[in-house]
């Protein structure tokens, strides 16, 4: 109805009439798309698959891994679980809680909630897990983690479409296409790489 107006008022013709995003994939499908429409902003399912928007998979076609966010591990260590003394407030007003589970081996990454949406953040390798993050760097437990990481290795995550957006707006995240580089399926990727700055 807005293009419609604008195009009587102004007496010419629009040539991109934007009317929806990812969730308006089933429309497109169906043939149920308000006509006029000839354009749909749907950057999380093409860059995720629409996961997130659809929670669940509802095209095989659409790639959930078009991005990865890729990290150097710049310490591994190992370290009580639970950290000595008590635990004070971070500098997003939080206080971590964590679990005693004994020693457990820790690795820090270079990259932190400056760049990215650390919650949204799943390791692609088997045996890693997010801890947790100051504003530059990332605590991961890694203690699991097959091939076991050393220092100066890089870590790869999934990310979610927060995850995404905070690491594609930071100017401390290199960006790169990676033309040349397939996945374990063959599939071309992009890889998001966070640099030391």
């Amino acid at each position: 109805a807005h293009a419609y107006k604008t195009e009587r008022l102004s007496g010419k013709s629009l040539d991109v009439i934007s009317g929806g995003a990812s969730s308006s994939l089933p429309l497109l499908l169906e043939g149920r798309l308000p006509a006029g429409i000839n354009n749909l902003r749907v950057g999380e399912a093409i860059l995720q698959g629409g996961v997130e928007t659809f929670r669940d998979v509802p095209w095989a076609e659409l790639e959930p891994d078009a991005c990865r966010l890729t990290s150097d591990i710049i310490e591994v260590k190992l370290k009580p679980s639970r950290p000595i003394g008590q635990s004070g407030y971070d500098a997003f007003g939080n206080q971590p809680v964590f679990p005693d589970e004994g020693d457990r081996l820790r690795a820090i990454a270079n990259i932190g909630r400056e760049d990215v949406l650390v919650e949204g953040l799943t390791p692609i390798a088997r045996g890693i897990r997010v801890l947790g993050a100051s504003s530059d760097h990332l605590l991961l437990d890694v203690a699991d983690a097959d091939p076991p990481l050393a220092v100066g290795d890089r870590v790869a995550f999934r990310m979610s479409y927060g995850a995404m957006l905070l690491a594609m707006t930071s100017e401390y995240v290199e960006k790169a296409p990676m033309h040349d580089v397939e996945d374990f399926s063959g599939r071309k990727m992009v890889s998001i790489s966070a640099e030391p700055g």
